[in-house]
């Protein structure tokens, strides 16, 4: 708090102060008037100089007192990272006041603490029985899946019906994974490993996933990666993960159009390596585009398609952001959708030693 500020909070003490001077000359002036006499000019003027001179010197040891209060209170009130712990800023103990506010302070940060631990400690055994249950889940799908498999391959009763289980598989293990993916995002830092890979031997990867529903829809990949290897730094699973949702995404939206071909390119650009998801489906509607990265967003084209979430895009985004990645799409309805992962090399956060 600056001095003119003080000053300014004193202001009816201050002109209370020389109104009480001036009644006191003037109770005085009464009193020698009854006996024929009058106070002098000088003398009122002297009297009020004195009284000024000693407010002046009692609100300069005040402030002057006070200062490192003042400065406390400040620096806990500004909006500077550091969260509860600005209310341990202020230490002054000096007067009753100030002994008043720091106990305040203390007692709603202890309060607040607790109850930010226990929130803390409720969401981690909630994010920790989640990721258990999903864990979980995926071994009867796994199992299922092989079983659907072994029938078929057996050449069971009913194949149809053994395909639509493990369809049904596919999909199970579609939600489970999403769930676990963000259930992650809420402790990315610690989940994170930062190193020198290839794109196209990720994106490889993430097609190879996909490779019975392209067969089942009906869809068929390209990977158009002419100068192999493209090295880029960033987290694998987490690539693979982005580089899965954006196929499938390519995958559903092309088998519902009826289109037969989803392209992936690759390639190097003064900003980084750029990979992109092409598809010839039913594209997104331009009211929806700005807000195809909002959590449970689906817009007109979940209404076509019943399995979307609106998760997808928005935990591929996110995972993007924190990689130091940028994610775009670019859209026309019934023309198709290309998704594009610059892996621009900006120092990622959680960057590992790479042995280079």
């Amino acid at each position: 708090m600056r001095l003119k500020h003080f000053l300014a909070d004193r202001l009816g003490y201050i002109v209370l102060f020389f109104l009480n001077t001036l009644l006191v000359a003037l109770v005085v002036q009464l009193d020698l008037a009854r006996q024929g006499a009058s106070l002098l000019l000088g003398n009122v003027a002297y009297l009020a100089v004195l009284s000024a001179c000693g407010l002046a010197a009692f609100l300069a040891y005040d402030y002057a007192r006070n200062r490192t209060y003042y400065r406390e209170l400040e620096a806990a009130s500004r909006g500077d990272d550091g969260g509860l712990e600005r209310a341990l800023l202020v230490r002054s103990r000096g007067t009753t006041e100030q002994r008043l506010v720091r106990d305040a302070l203390e007692r709603a940060y202890r309060s607040y603490a607790d109850a930010l631990s226990l929130s803390k400690r409720a969401q981690e055994r909630q994010l920790h029985q989640l990721q258990q249950w999903a864990h979980q889940m995926k071994t009867p799908i796994a199992v299922l899946d092989l079983i659907a498999q072994s029938e078929g391959e057996l050449g069971g009763e009913r194949p149809e019906a053994m395909a639509s289980v493990r369809e049904e598989a596919e999909r199970l293990n579609g939600y489970v994974s999403m769930m676990l993916e963000a259930a992650r995002l809420e402790r990315f830092e610690t989940d994170v490993r930062v190193r020198r890979v290839d794109a196209a031997s990720i994106a490889r990867g993430a097609i190879n996933e996909f490779r019975s529903a392209w067969i089942r829809y009906g869809v068929f990949p390209r990977l158009a990666a002419e100068e192999a290897p493209y090295w880029v730094e960033t987290d694998e699973k987490w690539a693979t993960f982005v580089c899965k949702q954006l196929l499938g995404n390519a995958l559903k939206y092309s088998a519902a159009a009826g289109a037969t071909r989803v392209e992936v390119r690759l390639a190097r650009t003064p900003e980084g390596v750029r990979l992109e998801v092409a598809d010839e489906g039913i594209g997104i509607p331009p009211e929806d585009a700005p807000r195809v990265f909002e959590p449970f967003f689906t817009g007109a084209n979940g209404r076509l398609v019943a399995e979307s979430t609106g998760m997808g895009l928005y935990v591929a985004k996110e995972a993007c952001d924190r990689l130091g990645h940028r994610l775009s799409i670019s859209s026309r309805p019934g023309a198709g959708t290309t998704a594009t992962v610059l892996f621009a090399d900006t120092g990622a956060l959680f960057r590992e030693p790479l042995g280079r």
